[in-house]
């Protein structure tokens, strides 16, 4: 007893497993019990019946008629075989077709991974993206796998929240503007505490991007840390187009504002770069004037000067006669930018 119910049971989940697409129709469980299901309840019925009658053999016409009349309803459940085996084998066929369609779709994925990736190298290369001009170069080109992270999967959208550790460049970034906030025109030595951030900045792209830093910062003057922010304005530029090679995607824009708000500090450069040619022209003027030579200003020089000390123009002034003081003809100089053209006889 015992022996019959762990065999029914073995059936019963043999059945109930889903068909394989690489097994033979005839070798499947759930065919055999489409065939041979209805002819064995129609046996055990009609022997059932058989032997509970008074029936006798007769190979007549006659005795074929009544066969089919008194065993219709076996007969009829054996013929259930038929349209069960053709279902079964409809199933199995469909079966089949979803599995070469789902090997096809994997193929194609993989096919198109490596194309995608392939165009995207010779992309970097045409363009000549992160090539180790602007601080950054894309070392094996690495840097696909972090902007692409589902390629493989056949997902060629960049998808920062999965592959870009966006907090973190963000948070450096905003390091950075803090520093350079702090900067003013007339305190160049203030520019140690933006050197480490920008230097910082560089590690944390590095990182991200796997990318290779190909300059190291030299020093913190002004128009050394100049030369970086726009290498980093840059090379987030280059990030975002690689990021939205060969499609845009909304996401990817987040490295556009990264670049714009690097490329915000540069003014902060400029005005300590413009001060310091202004004070040190101001200065070969009085050198000038105190050998004798004529130092008034012409409009374009004037005008050119002023340029230079745009923005606290007169507290600018004041600072660079301060820093002057041992040259008398400084301030000369000085009036002349405060007002119009003096005229010497």
């Amino acid at each position: 007893m015992t022996t019959s119910k762990n065999y029914l049971t073995r059936l019963m989940s043999k059945i109930g497993q889903p068909m394989e697409a690489t097994n033979h129709l005839h070798d499947t469980a759930m065919f055999r019990v489409a065939i041979y299901g209805p002819a064995l309840v129609a046996f055990s019925i009609a022997g059932v019946g058989y032997l509970n009658s008074n029936l006798q053999p007769d190979w007549t016409f006659g005795g074929f008629n009544l066969f089919i009349s008194t065993f219709k309803l076996p007969i009829g459940l054996a013929g259930l075989a038929i349209p069960l085996g053709a279902l079964v084998a409809s199933h199995h066929r469909s079966i089949q077709s979803a599995k070469q369609i789902e090997s096809q779709q994997r193929q194609n994925t993989f096919s198109n991974y490596i194309k995608h990736k392939e165009y995207f190298g010779k992309y970097l290369d045409d363009e000549n993206i992160l090539n180790g001009e602007h601080s950054f170069l894309a070392k094996d080109k690495k840097i696909y796998k972090a902007l692409f992270p589902k390629a493989q999967e056949g997902e060629f959208e960049f998808l920062s929240e999965n592959s870009v550790d966006a907090i973190r460049i963000e948070d450096q970034i905003n390091f950075m503007n803090i520093e350079a906030k702090r900067i003013r025109w007339n305190e160049s030595s203030s520019l140690r505490g933006l050197m480490n951030e920008i230097a910082e900045l560089k590690g944390v792209i590095a990182d991200e991007f796997e990318l290779q830093i190909t300059d190291v910062i030299q020093n913190d003057e002004a128009e050394s840390l100049k030369k970086q922010i726009i290498n980093l304005g840059v090379t987030l530029s280059h990030i975002h187009s690689a990021a939205t090679f060969f499609s845009d995607t909304d996401d990817a824009l987040i490295f556009s504002n990264w670049a714009m708000s690097v490329r915000s500090k540069i003014h902060k450069m400029n005005e300590i770069t413009d001060y310091a040619y202004a004070k040190t022209r101001i200065k070969e003027l009085a050198v000038n004037e105190l050998s004798g030579n004529c130092a008034d200003l012409s409009p374009t020089e004037k005008n050119y000067l002023l340029s230079l000390l745009r923005g606290d123009r007169t507290q600018k002034l004041r600072q660079i006669e301060n820093d002057l003081s041992e040259l008398p003809t400084v301030k000369d100089i000085i009036e002349q930018l405060e007002s119009p053209i003096c005229e010497k006889t």
